[in-house]
């Protein structure tokens, strides 16, 4: 295998199983994954919508500058560098210590997959979804036969799960008022990551059609074994067959809160021709996501 390549990325959507998938692809003995989830590195910029702790290429910036990224950045390396100390696994403290104490660049991302030499590798980061077309293109152009994984969930249920998720770390409140719910679905980040119109398109004009599995949330549920020996077999390994309480184990659960009818009725508005669209394009479950008056 050639030992500068990296196989794959999982680029979403965000709570569509991206967490279930990481779980499960790390059992299979052919693939090796970071002990990290959410690298982050694509989306570093500040001017996307999603985590930039590692905004500052440089770690004496990110020690002593004084920016809400560089402050994230310590908030993070004191947590995850604690909590991985305590493991008293070497290899992931080594791993750890490269992460966060690196000075970043393409050689160093290339660097948090030396340990997968020999095996297929690759790290999910959702985030990934909404990069531009010219970070999109840099990454092709890094890998060129790198293979993207997307997996889709109805786009209504995406966006309530998230605000329910957004509950369990404490980020919005179970009380939020409807205007507030309103608010944060309708947000940059929030609107950027169901519009899967875009991110399929985005991605489709730089990797060609054979690169890109995309998939649905839907199956994962129903056929759990299925979902992954078809990823399986997009990444060319054979397949493993998992116990059934492992493909049913749910991973970050979010908070339950029925959905408010006034919430329901925005999502449906916010939603309805993506996801026409959407089952015109890709067909699947997608067809069962319409809604029907």
């Amino acid at each position: 295998m050639d030992k500068t390549t990296i196989n794959f990325l999982g680029i979403g959507a965000q709570k569509a199983g991206t967490s279930w998938l990481h779980k499960n692809l790390q059992q299979h003995p052919e693939i090796w994954m970071p002990p990290r989830k959410e690298l982050h590195y694509f989306d570093r910029e500040i001017t996307y919508p999603s985590p930039s702790f590692l905004a500052s290429n440089s770690f004496q910036k990110r020690i002593h500058g004084q920016e809400k990224h560089n402050q994230d950045f310590r908030e993070k390396l004191e947590k995850e560098l604690t909590k991985t100390w305590k493991s008293n696994n070497k290899q992931n403290i080594e791993w750890y210590l490269n992460y966060f104490l690196g000075d970043y660049s393409d050689e160093w991302y290339h660097s948090l997959f030396e340990n997968g030499v020999g095996k297929v590798s690759g790290e999910i980061t959702p985030a990934y979804s909404f990069l531009s077309i010219k970070d999109i293109q840099h990454i092709h152009k890094l890998y060129p036969k790198l293979k993207i994984i997307l997996i889709l969930r109805n786009p209504i249920d995406r966006a309530w799960s998230q605000f329910r998720f957004y509950i369990n770390l404490n980020i919005l409140s179970q009380e939020s008022s409807i205007e507030e719910i309103k608010k944060f679905i309708d947000s940059k980040e929030q609107t950027l990551r169901g519009d899967y119109i875009s991110i399929i398109s985005n991605w489709s004009k730089v990797f060609p059609k054979e690169q890109l599995h995309i998939c649905f949330y839907d199956e994962i549920q129903q056929n759990p074994q299925l979902f992954l020996n078809k990823i399986f077999n997009f990444l060319n390994i054979k397949p493993l067959l998992l116990e059934e309480k492992i493909l049913k184990q749910k991973v970050n659960i979010s908070h339950f809160k029925d959905i408010p009818q006034e919430i329901q009725r925005h999502l449906n508005q916010k939603y309805k021709k993506d996801i026409i669209k959407i089952s015109e394009i890709i067909g699947s479950y997608s067809k069962k996501w319409i809604i029907k008056e």
